[in-house]
């Protein structure tokens, strides 16, 4: 019986010791596992909170630099319509002007002025370090340009913002790039009647150096209103528009873009990446009260794309591995006299219960 009870003390013990092994460890990796998980929605939303602000500034610079762009081509239209005044002849001061302009502003690659037939009148190019006007045979006619036929069909003090593409001389691409971005306002054209332009080809070149200043995780991008990338992937897949071919945000990952063209901000994941987007639109320019509203409908979406940092619910270093071992061991020792105990117990117990068996047995002896 005493080798049975033995046997019996074993089993009880064994019992408890994985029991209690199997529960703590469980209860650990659950533990484990909550914090993981709370750490990684906290990263997340830290990853979130950083693109928002990289969007945010970026459209808030871009806005700011263009706002200022379009109160000087203000000035200089109101300037120009008076000097280039039927009876007036002032085109020293236009000159003068538009030279001063340019010189004032580095950005500012060209400033024209376009009369109601779509010639130009006045045009003053950026040559490296120099400023040039062109000679009359050099001037020409941009009636069926895109900018042209929409400026002049705006109603006086309208602006007209137009896409970024690539400047376009002579009916070619003009090399190497100039990415642009014209801001137009008509103007009365007294001596051919009807209504003329002024332009400002304003060179981005600089800001969209802004979209390849990155790190590791995240991708700065700009795209036109149809998903064509204008910044920040490889040169091979940018201005697809320009260059008839498909290479674009909105063909390459079409689930986000369905996402992107739908709401003006926002944020998703897919696929293990943050998408967090801001739509720049060109109305929101006009803030001052005596400026009438861009007419235009053009738009340009800035997307952050950072890629999400991973659980890591397994020891990813030396220090993580050594604790879960030295832990291992404290649930194993803890176990171990629990499991202890409980079988001690048990065995006093027993020994109590046949102690006592003893007495009674004892007892009757006697008696009889």
């Amino acid at each position: 019986i005493g080798l049975c009870m033995k046997s019996l003390y074993k089993f009880l013990f064994l019992r408890s010791f994985l029991i209690t092994v199997t529960a703590l460890c469980a209860a650990v990796v659950i533990l484990w596992y909550l914090v993981v998980f709370y750490q990684s929605e906290l990263k997340t939303n830290e990853q979130v909170d950083m693109s928002e602000a990289v969007a945010e500034e970026i459209k808030a610079n871009f806005m700011r630099r263009l706002q200022t762009y379009e109160d000087l081509l203000k000035i200089i239209a109101n300037f120009t319509e008076k000097a280039n005044y039927k009876s007036v002849n002032n085109g020293d001061f236009i000159r003068l002007l538009f030279k001063e302009t340019l010189l004032e502003n580095s950005d500012i690659y060209q400033i024209r002025y376009i009369d109601a037939t779509g010639k130009e009148i006045y045009r003053l190019d950026r040559e490296g370090d120099e400023v040039v006007f062109s000679q009359p045979s050099e001037l020409q006619n941009k009636k069926n340009r895109y900018y042209f036929v929409e400026t002049a069909q705006l109603a006086l003090g309208d602006i007209y913002l137009s896409p970024i593409d690539l400047n376009i001389e002579n009916g070619k691409i003009q090399t190497p790039w100039v990415p642009t971005i014209r801001i137009a306002t008509p103007i009365t054209d007294t001596k051919n009647g009807g209504q003329g332009i002024v332009i400002l080809n304003i060179n981005l070149e600089k800001d969209l150096k802004l979209f390849s200043s990155t790190n590791g995780s995240e991708k700065r991008l700009l795209l036109n209103k149809d998903g064509y990338f204008i910044a920040g992937t490889d040169s091979s897949d940018l201005w697809g528009f320009m260059f008839d071919n498909n290479k674009s945000f909105s063909s390459y990952y079409p689930t986000v873009w369905n996402d992107v063209i739908g709401h003006d901000n926002g944020t998703l994941i897919n696929e293990g990446t943050i998408y967090t987007f801001v739509t720049i639109n060109q109305d929101d320019l006009s803030f001052k009260s005596d400026m009438k509203k861009i007419s235009h409908s053009e738009h340009f979406k800035v997307v952050i794309k950072r890629k999400l940092s991973e659980a890591q619910y397994l020891p990813k270093n030396s220090n993580e591995v050594i604790f879960a071992l030295l832990l291992f061991l404290v649930i194993i020792g803890i176990s171990y006299r629990w499991s202890k105990a409980i079988s001690g117990q048990k065995e006093a117990e027993y020994s109590v219960v046949k102690t006592h068996e003893a007495l009674v047995q004892s007892e009757k002896m006697v008696s009889l």
